[in-house]
Formats: C-alpha cells, sequence, structure tokens
C-alpha cells in the first residue's frame, strides 16, 4: 500500500508539473495492478478530460461510479466531461445525483445550470444560478452567466447590468469582457465591440474567442485587413476550424487576395465534410457549388445555432375564412429582397388571403420600407425581441403559412422556425440554398435552379414555379440620366468590365486575355465604401500580369448608386462574364 501511495503522489507531482504522459503512463500501470482502486480510476480521467479525449474520462469516471455510487469526484467529473462532450441531456441525470447529495457545492450547482443554458432551458438555468446567490451572492460566474442568457433573450440593458456586477466583483476575468464585446456587436456598435474584445485580450492575449471576434467586427466595419490578420492570429491557436478558415478565405476575397487560395478553399471542403463546424453559409456560397458540401453545411450550421428540441409539427388551424401567410424578412427596406418580393405581397388577393408581414431587422423608414408596409394587412416589428417572445405572438396570431425570405444572410432568425411558428414553413428568396432543416417544409424554386439530379440535397420539399422562382419588380423606373465613360475619366474607346470582388483568380484573369492596351477594369462594389483601398488594386494588377499580359491599363472607380442605367457603361461584346453578385 505504501508503494502505490508513493506512485500516486509521484503521479500528481509529474501532473501539476504539467508532465501528463509520465503521470499517465504511471497511472495506467497502476490500473492493472490495482484495477478497482477509485482513486487512481478518477485520477485517468481527470488525465483524459485534460487531453480532450472526453469518451475515455467518461469511461473512467463511471468505472469510479460503479465501484461507489456516491462517490463525489467522480460524479462531478461525469457530469463535465458528458457536458463537454454536448451531452448535456445525459448530464442532466448526473448533476441531479450530485446536487442531491451536494446541495450546497457551488461548483455543482453552477455545472448544473449551465448544462440546462446549453440546452435552451434558461428559467431551469436562472433558478439554480439564483440559489448559488443565496449562499453566496459574490459569485461573479453566476453574474456572467445570467448575462449570457439575457443576452440570449435580447435584454441587452438588463445583460450589461449582470456582465457589469460581474467585472465589480472580479476585474481580471476576461470571459466578461468578452461578452460585453459580444452584446455591443449585437448592438452594431463595433467600435465599443473592439474596446472590450481587446479588454479581454489585455488579460488572455491568446483568447480565440476574442481574437476571432475581433476580426468579425474589422470585417463588419469594412477593415478587411485588419479581419484577416485577426482571422489568421485564430486559425493558429486552433487549427482545422472550419468556421475560422471560412471567415479567412472570405475576406481575403474581398480584397481580392487569392495568395494561397486554392489550398485554403480545399482545407475549407475538407473540413465541412469531415467536421461538424460550420462555415458561414452566405460565404460558403462564394466558395462553392457542390450541392452535398453546401447542403452539409446548412445542416452543421442550424445544429451548431440553435440547442433546441426542433417542434416538428403543429396542426392546421381550424375556421379561419382566410389563409393567413406570414412573410418574415430582415430586409424591408431599400435592398434587393424587399424590391423582388414587394409587388407579390401587393397582388395577393384579400379576399382569399390575410397578408401579415413580420420585420425581423433594424428599422429603416425608407420609400421602399414605407411601401411594402403598406401591402399588408398587419405588420409587426419583432427586431429585438427574444425568440420566445416572437413565438408567442406569431403563434397568438394562428398564421397558416410562415415564408422566411432571410434565411442564412444578415440578421437571421431563422432559429425561431425551429419552434414551429405555423403548421406549413417555407424557405424563399433571401437564401438561394436550403436550410439544412426539415423544420422547413417547401422550398420555392424552378427547374433550372434546382435539377433533379441535386434533389437529395434538399432538407425541404421543392415548389416548382412554372417559369423562373424569381418575382420582380416589372415597372421599376430607371434613370434618365445619362452615365458616360468619360464622368469616370475613362477614354469612350475603352473596354470596360464590371465585377465585385468575390471571384476566384481564374475568372478574374481570363478578363486580361484581352491584348488591347484598351481594356479597362473596373471594380464596383458595396464592399469598396472608398477607393483608396491599395490590397485590391495591387492582387487585381499582378492578376493581369501574371497571365503574361504586358502591363494593363486598369482604372478603379466608385460607381454612382444608380443600379439599372450605371449598366450603360459595360460593354456589351458577347465575351464578356457579367458578375454582379
Amino acid at each position: 500500500m505504501m508503494n502505490l501511495d508513493n506512485n500516486l503522489k509521484k503521479a500528481l507531482n509529474f501532473f501539476n508539473s504539467k508532465q501528463q504522459e509520465k503521470s499517465k503512463k504511471i497511472l495506467l500501470n497502476l490500473n492493472i495492478k490495482y484495477p478497482n482502486d477509485i482513486r487512481i480510476l478518477n485520477f485517468i480521467g481527470i488525465i483524459y478530460a485534460t487531453e480532450n479525449n472526453f469518451a475515455k474520462s467518461e469511461f473512467y469516471f463511471r468505472k469510479t461510479l460503479s465501484l461507489d455510487s456516491v462517490n463525489k469526484d467522480a460524479l462531478f467529473n461525469l457530469a463535465k466531461a458528458l457536458s463537454d462532450q454536448e451531452k448535456d441531456i445525459d448530464a442532466l441525470e448526473i448533476h441531479i445525483r450530485f446536487v442531491k447529495l451536494y446541495p450546497n457545492d457551488i461548483n455543482g450547482l453552477l455545472n448544473y445550470g449551465l448544462s440546462n443554458q446549453k440546452i435552451g432551458r434558461y428559467n431551469d438555468a436562472i433558478k439554480i444560478y439564483d440559489s448559488i446567490l443565496e449562499i453566496n451572492p459574490n459569485i461573479y460566474k453566476v453574474y456572467i452567466n445570467k448575462g449570457v442568457i439575457l443576452f440570449k433573450q435580447k435584454q441587452y440593458e438588463k445583460s450589461l447590468e449582470y456582465f457589469e456586477k460581474a467585472i465589480s466583483l472580479n476585474k481580471n476575468i476576461p470571459d466578461a469582457y468578452l461578452n460585453m464585446g459580444l452584446l455591443y456587436f449585437e448592438l452594431k456598435d463595433y467600435i465599443k465591440s473592439l474596446e472590450y474584445y481587446q479588454l479581454s485580450l489585455n488579460i488572455n492575449p491568446n483568447s480565440f474567442e476574442a481574437i476571432k471576434n475581433k476580426g468579425l467586427a474589422f470585417y463588419e466595419l469594412k477593415n478587411y485587413s485588419k479581419a484577416i490578420k485577426c482571422f489568421e492570429e485564430a486559425n493558429s491557436l486552433k487549427k482545422d476550424n472550419s468556421s475560422i478558415i471560412g471567415n479567412l478565405l472570405y475576406t481575403k476575397l474581398k480584397i481580392c487576395d487569392w495568395s494561397n487560395y486554392n489550398d485554403i478553399l480545399k482545407k475549407c471542403f475538407q473540413l465541412v465534410n469531415n467536421s461538424n463546424i460550420p462555415i458561414a453559409p452566405f460565404a460558403f456560397l462564394a466558395m462553392t457549388d457542390d450541392p452535398f458540401l453546401l447542403h452539409k453545411n446548412s445542416q452543421n450550421y442550424i445544429k451548431k445555432k440553435s440547442n433546441i428540441n426542433p417542434i416538428r409539427t403543429l396542426l392546421p388551424y381550424e375556421n379561419h375564412k382566410k389563409i393567413k401567410i406570414g412573410y418574415f424578412s430582415s430586409e424591408f427596406y431599400n435592398h434587393p429582397v424587399c424590391q423582388l418580393i414587394s409587388k407579390v405581397i401587393k397582388e395577393h388577393d384579400i379576399n382569399d388571403f390575410e397578408i401579415l408581414g413580420f420585420s425581423l431587422g433594424p428599422n429603416i423608414e425608407d420609400d421602399s420600407h414605407k411601401e411594402i408596409k403598406s401591402y399588408f394587412q398587419n405588420y409587426y416589428d419583432l427586431y429585438g425581441k427574444s425568440d420566445e417572445e416572437i413565438t408567442n405572438i406569431v403563434r397568438n396570431l394562428e398564421i397558416d403559412i410562415a415564408i422566411d425570405l432571410t434565411g442564412y444572410t444578415a440578421n437571421s432568425r431563422s432559429e425561431i422556425f425551429l419552434k414551429r411558428l405555423a403548421p406549413i414553413q417555407i424557405n424563399f428568396l433571401g437564401f438561394p440554398g436550403s436550410l439544412g432543416s426539415t423544420n422547413f417544409d417547401y422550398i420555392i424554386a424552378d427547374q433550372h435552379v434546382i435539377q433533379k439530379e441535386d434533389f437529395e440535397f434538399y432538407s425541404e420539399k421543392i415548389i416548382f414555379m412554372p417559369d423562373s422562382y424569381l418575382p420582380n419588380y416589372s415597372d421599376r423606373s430607371i434613370s434618365s440620366s445619362k452615365i458616360k465613360k468619360s464622368d469616370f475619366d475613362l477614354p469612350d474607346n475603352s473596354f470596360v468590365s464590371m465585377r465585385r470582388p468575390i471571384i476566384p483568380l481564374p475568372p478574374i484573369a481570363r478578363v486580361f486575355n484581352f491584348k488591347s492596351s484598351n481594356a479597362f477594369f473596373v471594380i464596383q462594389s458595396n464592399c469598396f465604401l472608398y477607393d483608396s483601398e491599395e490590397p485590391p488594386k495591387t492582387s487585381v494588377k499582378e492578376a493581369a500580369i501574371s497571365e503574361n499580359n504586358p502591363v494593363p491599363a486598369i482604372t478603379f472607380v466608385l460607381i454612382i448608386p444608380k443600379f439599372l442605367s450605371r449598366f450603360g457603361l459595360s460593354d456589351k461584346s458577347p465575351v464578356v462574364i457579367y458578375m454582379i453578385i
């Protein structure tokens, strides 16, 4: 027994000095000799947990509990190992056993609350956190966790109060500053979010989450060069994270940086195919048209975005004199979706249909907003409301068909449809692809955009329109002002191609196969609000030269916002590829 105790001390010393392999070797050898010693079993489980090998740690903790069912350390560690594997529903059973035996153990209660929080049982989590504060009102982690729940419920002011309370208790907790950064990011105050991410990094310089989110804030500020640096740094900390690599590639394309394009793209495809970490689906559309990868990525995205169990069916409502259709969008203002859908909403026969509009995005009260709002019989502003609030409002209205016009684009709230807002739910227009969830019953398309061989890559059933699925505003006016090349200091005999920068190198380079010295390449994009950004200019010129062309005459101009009339600038040669995305 003395030899056993000495070896356990030796293993502990190695573990504390971060020599885990030596510690593990001693313990595994001891386990052979003493297979039922709970100290050895629990210790081995802890080592595997620190190595993120949670499946093996779970095995050893369960074996410990088979020998001692009330072992405090084993119960605590098993619940945490299950939670670390995202098995929080299984973890709850162990948490309950633990808190019944040790009701005043604050760390056990914290983990119990966190598992409830992770699976969306927010009310239960808050009750547990409040019970901790009754034991000790100065536990800063409780305030952080409650703040996160309030943040998810869109109660931003209360959330901010809890984060500030946590910081007042402990000014050296990076998670509090990180969450405040996330809150201000959600409020679109990207400058302030950067300040809090930096405060988090001042305490923990290697925080993957803070660096990643700092990159996202720079991206929203259109400071793409700084965003790229952040994504590269985050990638160095956590390799093989498809979300980061996807953000990196998409941002590089924004400034026409095609360096290592094929290598990064290949890595993206491998990670999406082999992991459950998604790339932002709208960005992924710019990287591939492979239907299998696009569908799998959307499936991973909706699973990652929401931790609730979907409600698969909702019984049809009876005794409705008219069919109630609800259109849900974050873009009821001067936006392509609004422009395309506006007249569709207007033309519904109100004798048969009741048309309701649900705004999920910020209120931008321009002429387009006022026009489309007038076409709805009833209009509801849901921006800033929690998922639960939206579900209650919509369910009480008893709509028959819910149509999501936003999908996985900006200000997406597609997770609310997992709770079944209507008996029939449809994906349409905003996101040109499958949303990866069978909670969307249908997608509206046509036989040109979805081919028969691709049906299997859609979670939704497909409603085929007879010609084109894409509605349009047939009487949209075109500016009568004449736009001339000379308005942009372009020679009248010059060749002009208009393009967005999110195009891989080969199509860009092919433009420069024209040997004419009069070829002009015009970068026009909402991305370039300034035309002084050097990276895209340099990259485009280098791409041209790399095709063994003489140095071409390339100019960069800001195109005026007359969307249709500006196409008069483009040459109509059949070899020109127009790609306005």
